[in-house]
């Protein structure tokens, strides 16, 4: 029996990174494509049309912008899965794209091969931030747990032991489980149950939680 095969939508206004999206998904079995269009209107047009996608959009587009849009989509279209591939890695922007509804976040600097796991994750109903995106998060996370944030409502930096500070920096320069444990010479498994234990304090299941309770309970202010 044949695997179905992941639909891709494409939303970017350079005709020349449509082209190029394409030609690399053309490599996969796996994908097929499905609309493209330069703008949000024009995609917006023929939406209702496209069912069950993993819809690639960039944020910088003529008219209406790309968080906008994707409010629009996240809020009307739950079988549209958005994975917003950008340039634009500063924190605002990332932590707008996350309150917008997207499913996922990429560098536009992204390896193929991450590129291509964000969209398998996202296609599997999982959520997917890059390496680089992870690192900007925890490194505001971080920055607020050690500035004692008063919060009744927030995980105290106490709460946190140092060795979790550790991993945490680790994982926010970008670092692998094998990096980290070499780095602090500890093994990767005892960083993977250090990370767990730091998501159980905090009671959180993935780093898509974590930017969703850092924003929520006003860690990161947008």
């Amino acid at each position: 029996m044949e695997t179905e095969k992941i639909k891709i939508a494409l939303v970017d206004d350079h005709k020349i990174v449509r082209d190029g999206i394409k030609a690399m998904l053309m490599a996969y079995d796996e994908f097929v494509i499905a609309a493209e269009t330069d703008d949000a209107e024009s995609m917006l047009k023929i939406i209702d049309t496209l069912g069950t996608v993993v819809l690639i959009l960039d944020l910088v587009l003529p008219g209406m912008d790309g968080n906008s849009f994707a409010r629009q989509v996240a809020g009307n279209y739950p079988d549209i899965k958005i994975l917003v591939l950008s340039s634009d890695i500063s924190e605002q922007t990332i932590l707008e794209s996350v309150r917008a509804g997207v499913k996922g976040y990429i560098s536009k600097d992204a390896s193929t091969e991450e590129f291509i796991q964000a969209i398998k994750t996202i296609a599997g109903g999982e959520e997917y931030f890059g390496g680089k995106i992870s690192g900007i998060i925890f490194k505001s996370y971080i920055s607020k747990i050690n500035g004692n944030n008063t919060k009744s409502d927030v995980a105290p930096a106490e709460q946190i032991s140092q060795r979790e500070k550790e991993v945490l920096e680790g994982f926010a320069n970008g670092l692998s489980y094998k990096e980290i444990a070499a780095k602090l010479f500890i093994s990767p498994r005892t960083v993977e149950s250090h990370r767990n234990s730091i998501m159980e304090k905090l009671e959180l299941n993935s780093l898509a939680d974590l930017i969703k309770y850092a924003i929520k309970k006003g860690i990161i202010r947008l």
